[in-house]
């Protein structure tokens, strides 16, 4: 189901609209919606929410530890290696 902040983003996309500044003085980023705009604003603080099970290292992106595991499967499975957790 479609609701209003959907259809409204989908709007602001279609027309190249950017309504969401970055809050970070000095930044001049814009987004289309605010949930790209909140994901952004870990660029600007040292929050890495997004980390990775098996290393322990973290990310400001959920796209950059998608990366990484994909990077870390491989090498794992290349190596012969398995992690025990």
């Amino acid at each position: 189901m479609l609701i209003l902040r959907d259809v409204c983003s989908v709007f602001f996309f279609l027309l190249g609209e950017k309504p969401f500044k970055c809050e970070y003085e000095g930044c001049d980023r814009r987004f289309a919606n605010s949930s790209d705009r909140k994901k952004h604003m870990h660029v600007h603080t040292s929050d890495k929410p997004y980390l990775c099970k098996m290393c322990d290292k973290s990310y400001t992106h959920p796209s950059s530890l998608r990366k990484h595991m994909k990077v870390t499967i491989t090498l794992q499975s290349s190596s012969g290696y398995e992690s025990s957790t």
